[in-house]
């Protein structure tokens, strides 16, 4: 019987060093383990289709051209205003409301231009071109959170499909071990008991597989909310996690982290803003051009007056306004540097659990499994001489497919960090 459950324990160590060959190797997982031999989604297709299927990248385009557009129209003065008047009318006497009797009474038409400064223009126009650069900086942020949930996903699907597999090949190993049970008890060596004992470990082995199944379909629905797949779209072979993705010196990935390009953004944003707030101080002199008609006894006129807001309680108004934007920029960058300084202790933990992790799956591929393996065919082995007992076998059998799930749950934590760290360094945007 030993030689039946060698082949079975060999698929499972051949797993644990080469998952991808061990899934298209595997039976019983059907169109998922074979389509692994066709054409897959690779981790950096998952995150590219990611891109192109955001709806939310192109509400920030949308929104960064139209912060465009009120800049060109800030930038240019206000529309003149047409003025239309009917002077000196009379309203008692003979004449009253007739407007040809009275040689005073004029008809008018003018036009008023409000005149803001060159300087003012250009801070409301500023004002607007930083907004657009404040939706374009967000919209990377957003690119690097697509991305980056496109990528969990990913490595959940393939942490699910690989427990898939170790459930299986431990359904299959407890298949042989009903058989040894069976024979022992046709032999006389062993109790009707063990015999139920070791088709319970079956039944229990299939709902876990269930269990993983239902986990399974998650990941999946996850992995086709990001990139608008179906669900059961074959993974390629996984990225090495032994390279770091990140330049590990603060400037380089402060530099490039999306989330603090956003913050100075918002930085740039509050400046620009101020600055408008200074220059509305001043007031906006306006210009009155008026061509007046009068009676045949008058010649037609011509007026030209001058008109600007007196600033009567400018410390308590502009001067506010001006305050309120300072405090604006204040805000902003003690934000930025909060944000920066949690955005440091998540890199270093994210880099901590990456390197733990690499060193925990190490010792797990090099001592770990291949000790549980041992213990488990040795305790197969006793009991199928008769030397050992079933809940031997079954503990031994048990402590493995523990430890298999932990490397399972422990590459998946690595390749977290991994892709968290990833997302600081984000790439150039590749067209359609």
């Amino acid at each position: 019987m030993f030689l039946f459950a060698a082949p079975a324990v060999g698929a499972l160590f051949l797993f644990l060093l080469n998952p991808s060959w061990a899934l298209a190797q595997t039976t019983g997982l059907g169109k998922n383990v074979s389509a692994l031999e066709s054409p897959s989604l690779s981790l950096i297709d998952a995150m590219r289709v990611a891109e192109q299927h955001s709806q939310g990248l192109r509400a920030q385009e949308s929104r960064a051209d139209a912060a465009r557009q009120r800049a060109v129209a800030a930038g240019q003065r206000p529309d003149p205003v047409l003025r239309l008047g009917l002077d000196n009318v009379p309203v008692e006497g003979g004449s009253s409301r007739l407007l040809t009797r009275e040689p005073t009474t004029a008809r008018s038409i003018g036009l008023v231009q409000t005149l803001p400064d060159v300087a003012k223009r250009n801070a409301r126009r500023e004002r607007f071109e930083q907004e657009a650069l404040l939706a374009l900086s967000q919209r990377e942020l957003q690119r690097s959170n697509v991305r980056q949930g496109a990528a969990l996903a990913w490595w959940a699907v393939r942490a699910e499909i690989q427990r898939q597999v170790v459930l299986v090949a431990q359904r299959d190993e407890a298949g042989l071990t009903v058989a040894a049970a069976e024979a022992a008890y046709r032999a006389g060596r062993g109790s009707q008991t063990d015999v139920f004992t070791a088709r319970s470990a079956i039944v229990n082995l299939e709902d876990r597989r269930l269990v993983a199944q239902t986990r399974l379909e998650t990941a999946r629905s996850a992995l086709r909310r990001w990139t608008g797949l179906r669900g059961d779209a074959a993974l390629s072979r996984a990225p090495a996690l032994d390279q770091s993705p990140l330049n590990e010196q603060a400037a380089a990935w402060q530099a490039q982290d999306p989330e603090l390009q956003a913050a100075a953004a918002r930085e740039s944003a509050a400046l620009a803003l101020a600055a408008l707030a200074r220059e509305e101080r001043v007031a906006d002199w306006s210009v009155d051009l008026r061509f007046a008609q009068l009676g045949s006894r008058f010649d037609n006129k011509v007026s030209l007056g001058f008109s600007v807001p007196l600033r009567w309680d400018t410390a308590n108004r502009q001067d506010r306004e001006v305050a309120a934007r300072v405090a604006e920029i204040e805000q902003a960058q003690a934000d930025t540097e909060e944000l920066r300084r949690s955005r440091q202790a998540d890199v270093e933990r994210w880099q901590h659990g990456w390197r733990f992790g690499l060193e925990r799956l190490r010792l797990l591929d090099a001592q770990a499994l291949p000790l549980t393996q041992s213990r488990a065919q040795a305790a197969l082995g006793a009991y199928r001489a008769g030397s050992g007992s079933l809940q031997s076998v079954l503990e031994a059998r048990q402590a493995e497919l523990a430890l298999q799930l932990d490397r399972l749950q422990i590459e998946l934590d690595t390749a977290a960090d991994w892709t968290r760290l990833d997302a600081l360094n984000l790439p150039p945007e590749v067209s359609p």
